[in-house]
């Protein structure tokens, strides 16, 4: 026990004394780039990693070991800052961290400096030689750390000491942490901040050169490549390469910040962007959300999983998804066309059976595609995504999905979509000998609903929903309605597509959230009743205080992820390190 706490100091003094070093030495041993002799050392880092305060810290660790009953191990943690004597010389109540900087040169290297807030040094010294090693004055406010591997540098600036592995490093004007890192200390207990406005602008240029380039080479259509496949991978490919150039050039900030709090009993975790202004990706991030949804009276904190997207698509998505639907028009006209061949349904006739459909498709199968995409198209060309998905039920009882995509002229699909499903049980017997299909089998809030259901059920789908799986669509004036799972799945359908069309304005009209996530993680636990870690979660998770919500929201800056955890996730944590170290005892 001993022995470990000996190690367990050492390890914690490194990382909270010696912030940078690991960093700091990984790059001193590559060979420098060449550098301008005259270029001026920036000021201003291109990332931050900041920890509110030790004492933050380890109010976060009594809660967190607080939560499941296990004092012993918050005693374990101060008898770690015990053979670190305490921290001397260090002020407990305030930020420190590191700031990562860039070299100067062709090809500029990263620069870890640790910022770390001193009471006293003569203090500080003695507390970091209790590791492996030892401290020099070299100058009024510079000192070395040699370790017995590598030397680090320090210099005294103010309420604070920047270590550096590279001493002319620190001949630099530095920000201050208590005011520059103000706002991260106040809002998180540990952050991350990259700030690629502080990139230069030639890197940044040339980064995005060479991403353009290796973008452009691998996007080219492979040999016996289908169409929709190319369509479907170019357009994810060139979403990609926009969102690099827009976190270079128009983004001042990316911030990921956790904040714990004992209070009010939960966790948050938030990434926050802060766009340029007056730019495309700032306009884009604030339109998000224009509208509201018309799923929005179906969100339900109280079901297992719900999720809801109300996004407004900018100009390029809607070419993206534009090009994307039309490849996928033509593939379906192509695989109809070639329904009645004895190959398999939608290959080609090349020998390995990759390569894409190459005759024309038939006017027959032509027409009867475009009135399948049509309605779809539209959802694009009116540039708002609408959509929303429900777990409901529970394990012991089974799990039913129900969802929904707003879609204007819907139920102009519904034939197009009966044509094409009896044309494939037509042309393959074996489809119709695994899928039962019935059409009309129930009506739920005035729509009509028809069953597709596989004959053979997999042993993991009959976990999850049980063993009379079917899949149920409906089409309306306005949306496409989907549940699956057995015969609940269609009364569920039917309050959620009566609730929708019978709520007013005033219910759908609340603040709009382009993304939505929430999971009442509690009846998740019995889906896997012999798995190794479902007692540990079912203790944490049995006060309740089991849910957890993510969403996506705009900012007048630009736009915030936040991941909020209530206290059960707290307890998981806290029992699995608990008995990870428990483990590590015996």
């Amino acid at each position: 026990m001993d022995s470990m706490l000996r190690r367990l100091s050492r390890s914690l003094l490194v990382a909270l004394i010696m912030a940078g070093l690991a960093g700091g030495a990984a790059v001193a041993q590559e060979p420098a780039g060449e550098t301008a002799e005259e270029a001026p050392l920036s000021s201003a880092p291109v990332a931050v990693v900041n920890v509110a305060s030790v004492e933050r810290v380890l109010e976060d660790v009594t809660y967190l070991f607080g939560s499941v009953d296990r004092k012993d191990m918050s005693d374990v943690v101060t008898g770690l800052l015990g053979n670190l004597g305490d921290l001397k010389g260090l002020e407990r109540g305030k930020p420190f961290g590191v700031m990562l900087f860039l070299k100067p040169g062709i090809v500029p290297q990263p620069l870890p400096i640790g910022y770390l807030p001193v009471t006293d040094i003569g203090s500080l010294t003695r507390t970091v030689e209790l590791g492996p090693v030892t401290t020099k004055k070299i100058a009024e406010d510079r000192y070395e750390i040699i370790g017995q591997r590598r030397t680090l540098y320090a210099r005294l600036i103010g309420e604070y000491a920047y270590v550096s592995a590279e001493d002319e490093a620190l001949d630099r004007d530095f920000p201050n942490p208590l005011e520059s890192f103000a706002a991260l200390t106040t809002r998180y207990d540990v952050a991350v901040d990259v700030r690629p406005e502080n990139v230069p602008p030639g890197m940044r240029e040339l980064f995005l050169g060479i991403v353009r380039t290796q973008t452009q080479a691998q996007l080219q259509q492979r040999d016996k490549e289908p169409d929709a496949a190319y369509a479907f991978r170019k357009s994810q490919g060139m979403n990609n390469l926009r969102l690099v150039e827009a976190f270079l050039k128009e983004t001042r900030s990316l911030t990921l910040g956790l904040d714990t709090s004992s209070q009010n009993r939960k966790a948050v975790l938030e990434l926050v962007v802060e766009a340029v202004p007056d730019t495309p990706f700032l306009e884009s991030l604030q339109g998000l959300a224009d509208e509201p949804s018309r799923f929005a009276p179906l969100l339900d904190d109280e079901v297992p999983l719900s999720f809801s997207m109300n996004s407004k698509l900018d100009d390029y998505s809607k070419k993206a998804q534009t090009e994307l639907l039309n490849a996928g028009e033509l593939q379906l006209a192509k695989i109809l066309t070639t329904l009645e061949r004895e190959d398999s349904l939608g290959a080609s006739t090349a020998e390995d059976g990759s390569a894409p459909l190459d005759e024309e498709p038939d006017p027959v199968a032509t027409a009867l595609a475009e009135r399948i995409f049509a309605p779809l198209k539209k959802v694009v060309e009116g540039g708002n995504i609408d959509a929303f998905a429900q777990f409901r039920g529970d394990p012991e009882k089974k799990f039913v999905v129900i969802g929904g995509l707003e879609v204007p002229g819907a139920a102009g699909m519904e034939t197009a979509v009966r044509e094409l499903i009896d044309r494939v049980r037509s042309a393959k017997p074996e489809i119709e000998a695994a899928v039962d299909v019935q059409y009309g089998v129930a009506e739920v809030g005035g729509v009509s609903l028809h069953r597709i259901a596989p004959r053979e059920i997999r042993e993991e789908r009959n976990r999850l929903f049980g063993d009379q799986l079917a899949f149920y669509v409906g089409f309306d004036s306005n949306a496409i309605w989907l549940a699956v799972g057995g015969p609940p799945a269609v009364p569920a359908l039917d309050e959620a597509v009566t609730r929708s069309k019978d709520a007013g304005l005033a219910e759908r009209n609340r603040p709009p959230a382009p993304f939505q996530l929430v999971v009442t993680a509690n009846r998740w636990v019995g889906m896997d009743p012999n798995g190794k870690n479902t007692e540990m979660a079912r203790e944490a998770f049995s006060e309740g205080e089991d849910t957890l919500r993510i969403d996506f929201r705009p900012t007048d800056k630009g736009g915030r992820l936040r991941i909020e955890a209530e206290d059960g996730f707290i307890r998981l944590l806290g029992l699995g390190v608990s008995r990870r170290y428990d483990e590590s005892q015996l």
